[in-house]
């Protein structure tokens, strides 16, 4: 194993202990700074800062991690693991129960007409619960494949991103919260980097090796930001559930999606290995002109 090869593990176990990190001080910032009536943290609001720096240096690993990967490829034919088929298994799931709450709270929102609710974007939300079951059945069919290998769950896949997108927008667009808080922006991001994030996983099973660095990138921005963030909701739902617009399980699928992206990080770090480097064309002909 070559010196490159061996820091992308411990690149990978350092996002994950900043996406601790983060998760902490933005809980701690939750709990005691943040002003729920305004949607903002408070002026002298110390640790919401350092969330902010763990996420940003979570990126900066991200980033040196990718430039690691270059002239690198994933070994083909390697199956999924236990650990990255049950995170599979699991986000499959509670993104399905995500969108039945959303088709559950839809049909109530509606049959009560209450305005103003953050449950009535009408298309935007059919839209994400089309793509959040299409989502789901990519994610059932790598668990029984152990990759992408088929037409259709290569398809499938990239409703996942789409799904985000959409669950990005909702976010946007909610009114119960002020458009500017910034833990309604921070869910935002976390979505945005799970969108980017399955967007790279999707393309790197249809044998786009070169675009690795970016997948490798994509995974631990998602393991950082995603994990700061949905940690938090999961945590807040508990005890202090108005400071984030979102569900429970919106929160546990939020959460799965992290450990998927841990466990694609676990994957790649098993499965690179150098490129193989194609030689010149007048080093072939030499060769094939002294065997022949």
């Amino acid at each position: 194993m070559n010196s490159k090869k061996m820091l992308i593990p411990v690149m990978a176990i350092v996002s994950v202990c900043l996406a601790a990190l983060g998760f902490a001080f933005i809980l701690i910032a939750a709990l005691t700074e943040y002003d729920v009536s305004i949607g903002h943290f408070e002026n002298n609001a110390i640790f919401a800062p350092l969330a902010y720096g763990a996420c940003g240096l979570g990126i900066i690993s991200a980033a040196v991690s990718a430039f690691l990967c270059r002239g690198n490829r994933l070994s083909r034919g390697k199956n999924a693991g236990v650990f990255l088929s049950f995170a599979s298994a699991l986000s499959a799931i509670l993104m399905l129960a995500s969108v039945v709450l959303t088709f559950v709270d839809n049909i109530s929102a509606a049959s009560e007409a209450i305005s103003g609710s953050a449950m009535r974007l009408g298309m935007v939300h059919y839209l994400s619960m089309i793509f959040g079951v299409l989502g789901s059945a990519a994610l059932v069919l790598f668990v029984f494949y152990g990759s992408y290998r088929t037409n259709v769950s290569q398809v499938l896949s990239f409703c996942i991103p789409v799904y985000f997108v959409f669950e990005t927008l909702i976010q946007y667009f909610d009114k119960t919260t002020a458009i500017d808080s910034p833990l309604k922006v921070l869910v935002q991001l976390a979505f945005v980097s799970y969108a980017v994030f399955t967007t790279f996983d999707s393309g790197v099973y249809l044998g786009k090796e070169k675009m690795l660095p970016k997948y490798v990138f994509s995974c631990m921005a998602a393991v950082v930001v995603g994990g700061t963030v949905s940690l938090a909701t999961l945590v807040c739902q508990f005890l202090r559930p108005e400071c984030f617009d979102i569900s429970v399980v919106e929160s546990c699928m939020s959460c799965a999606f992290f450990l998927l992206a841990a466990a694609k990080l676990h994957h790649i770090a098993f499965s690179i290995k150098p490129e193989k480097k194609e030689k010149p064309a007048e080093l072939a002909q030499a060769e094939e002109s002294v065997n022949g």
